[in-house]
């Protein structure tokens, strides 16, 4: 049977070391399902649901009081490395916005600033974090975000739209575990960095994702969220 790339996106296995992986597939009683083998799936606290012309669909966030939480688990204690990726669209950025926070002290986050920068962090006690200039996203537009940390090789990358943005060579330490749950949309504490916007085909990975695999994806979704 012939499959779309929207049907291939969605239903196929997700790639190599993907811990989570919800690609937007309504559910009822507000739970975003995860498709990687671990099932971490999410709870929908406000957010809603909006289906774009592709046939995808994401969820909206109203930048007052609505989340994913997906509780903690061992697949989700990463230490060694990490990929966070996503596709995003904020109406605001005012709030400096919260993407995704595992215990923002104490392990890793991906943050929007309000000048249109990105913050990534793996944090233990060396707080290894790694962040862009201003301008990289905007108000009013979709953006594919990738944030990697590899300990081994003490390397971070934030990447936008299939280009690397920023990377350092010099970021010691592990990624920090705990036992907190992963809150997506504002920080983990439910106090402020709220999102008002759109997440869609979010991914975290085990593994520190190369420059290619970031615009093979880009380029294999961007027709998605035009």
């Amino acid at each position: 049977m012939f499959k779309t790339e929207l049907d291939k996106i969605l239903f196929e296995p997700p790639q190599l070391g993907t811990i989570l992986f919800m690609p937007g597939l309504p559910q009822s009683g507000g739970i975003i399902h995860d498709r990687s083998p671990y099932g971490n799936h999410g709870t929908i606290t406000g957010a809603t649901w909006a289906r774009l012309p592709s046939g995808l669909w994401v969820l909206s966030f109203d930048g007052s009081d609505d989340y994913i939480s997906v509780p903690d688990a061992d697949s989700l204690d990463i230490s060694v490395a990490i990929t966070v990726e996503m596709w995003i669209y904020v109406n605001s950025l005012a709030s400096a916005p919260m993407v995704l926070d595992k215990a923002y002290a104490t392990s890793y986050y991906l943050q929007l600033g309000v000048g249109g920068s990105i913050t990534f962090a793996g944090k233990d006690a060396a707080a290894s974090t790694l962040s862009s200039g201003d301008g990289y996203i905007v108000t009013g537009k979709w953006h594919r975000i990738m944030g990697t940390f590899d300990t081994t090789t003490d390397t971070m990358n934030i990447g936008v739209n299939g280009v690397s943005i920023a990377s350092a060579t010099n970021k010691t330490g592990i990624i920090g575990v705990n036992a907190t749950q992963i809150i997506i949309g504002q920080v983990n504490a439910l106090t402020g960095n709220k999102l008002n916007g759109l997440i869609g085909l979010f991914r975290i990975c085990n593994r520190a994702l190369s420059a290619l695999e970031d615009s093979n994806h880009y380029n294999q979704e961007r027709h998605l969220f035009v």
